[in-house]
C-alpha cells in the first residue's frame, strides 16, 4: 500500500486507468491491496479476522474490473458490435505479435488490462470511460471500506460460485445461509455480524438496499445511479472503519 501511494507515476494516472496499472503488477512489485501489510494490520486491528484462519480478506463491494467488462460488453451488445473480442484479438496478434488462440489465462488477463490502457479502447467506450460515476465508483473500489473479510472458499461455494465479484449479491448469500457461515465469524448473530464490519448503511429495514443492486439490464442512467450510490456507500463504510481504527488507537493511547 505504502509502494502505491509513494510512486508518483502510479498517483499520475486517472482512477481507470491506475486501477488497470495497479491490476498489472505482480505480487512482487505490489501485492493486492486488500491483503497487504497495512490492510491487514488494520483487519487485526479491528478484530475482524477472530483470531481464526479460516477467513481472509477480499474485494467485496464489487471488482470495478468485472463491472467495467460488463460495462463494455453491454453496449457492444447495444450497438450490434463484437469490439470487446475483436479489438482485444487485433491488439494481442498484430500489436503484441502473440499468438492468441494458445495465450494462458494469466497472460490474457494481463494484456487485457493493457487493453483497457489504450487511447482507442478509451475512445471506443469513452460513454463509460468519461462517464463520472463510473470514475467515481472506480476510484472508491479499491479503498480499505470495499474490502471485507470473508470465509475461506466463499466465492467457490455452490450458491455463490457465480457471485464472485458481485459483493452485495454475495451479502445476500450470507444472510440467507447464515446458520452455516456463522461459525466462521465465531456464532455472532446476523446483527452483530452487520454491526462488527460496518455493513449496516447496505440495508434499510433490515433488507438490502435495492438501489445498490446493479442489474445490466439496466438502463445507462439506471446503472450509473446505481453505481454512484455504491460508490457513496464504499465511502461510508471506510469513514466507519477509519473512525472503529481511530477509537480503537485512542483506547490504547489511555491503557
Amino acid at each position: 500500500m505504502c509502494q502505491i501511494n509513494l510512486n508518483n507515476e502510479f498517483r499520475s494516472f486517472e482512477p481507470i486507468g491506475k486501477l488497470m496499472k495497479y491490476r498489472m503488477l505482480t505480487n512482487e512489485e505490489m501485492m493486492d491491496r486488500d491483503r497487504c501489510e497495512a490492510a491487514r494490520e488494520a483487519y487485526e486491528t479491528l478484530d475482524w479476522f477472530n483470531g481464526q484462519r479460516n477467513l481472509e480478506p477480499d474485494t467485496f463491494f464489487a471488482s470495478p474490473f468485472y463491472y467495467l467488462q460488463k460495462m463494455c460488453k453491454k453496449y457492444d451488445i447495444e450497438q450490434n458490435d463484437n469490439y470487446y473480442i475483436e479489438d482485444f484479438k487485433r491488439f494481442v496478434t498484430l500489436e503484441k505479435n502473440e499468438d492468441y488462440l494458445n495465450m494462458n489465462n494469466n497472460r490474457a488477463q494481463y494484456l487485457r488490462k493493457e487493453w483497457f490502457c489504450l487511447k482507442s479502447t478509451k475512445e471506443h467506450y469513452q460513454k463509460i470511460f468519461n462517464n463520472d460515476d463510473v470514475i467515481y465508483y472506480v476510484d472508491s473500489a479499491h479503498k480499505i471500506g470495499a474490502f471485507h473479510i470473508i470465509p475461506k472458499g466463499f466465492g467457490y461455494m455452490p450458491k455463490c460460485k457465480w457471485l464472485l465479484d458481485d459483493g452485495m449479491k454475495s451479502l445476500m448469500v450470507i444472510e440467507d445461509n447464515w446458520e452455516y457461515i456463522k461459525k466462521f465469524y465465531g456464532d455472532i448473530s446476523f446483527e452483530e455480524y452487520k454491526s462488527k464490519f460496518c455493513l449496516e448503511d447496505a440495508y434499510c429495514n433490515g433488507k438490502l438496499r435495492k438501489e445498490l443492486m446493479i442489474n445490466f439490464n439496466m438502463t445507462w442512467d439506471e446503472l450509473f445511479l446505481t453505481l454512484r450510490n455504491l460508490a457513496d456507500l464504499i465511502n461510508k463504510r471506510t469513514l466507519s472503519v477509519i473512525h472503529k481504527l481511530e477509537e480503537s488507537e485512542k483506547n490504547e493511547q489511555r491503557m
